[in-house]
């Protein structure tokens, strides 16, 4: 796996754990349940703040790179 890959993953990742979590929190409303979606969509967003900062990682390594050449 890529770097590349892993950032699309995560980002992926993310999409799907905010979708899910959001639901989950919406249909179980007042069950304990509801708590684990609220969870999982900060999880996510972490997940997209996480391929953020790889990404701005690899583009400054890539600048870097870049430079000299």
């Amino acid at each position: 796996m890529t770097k590349t890959e892993i950032i699309n993953g995560l980002r992926q990742l993310s999409v799907d754990m905010v979708e899910i979590g959001t639901a989950i929190d919406y249909y179980y409303g007042l069950n304990p349940l509801s708590q684990h979606g609220k969870e999982m969509v900060g999880v996510g967003k972490i997940a997209e703040e996480l391929a953020n900062e790889m990404e701005k990682e690899n583009d400054r390594q890539n600048n870097h790179k870049q430079e000299r050449d």
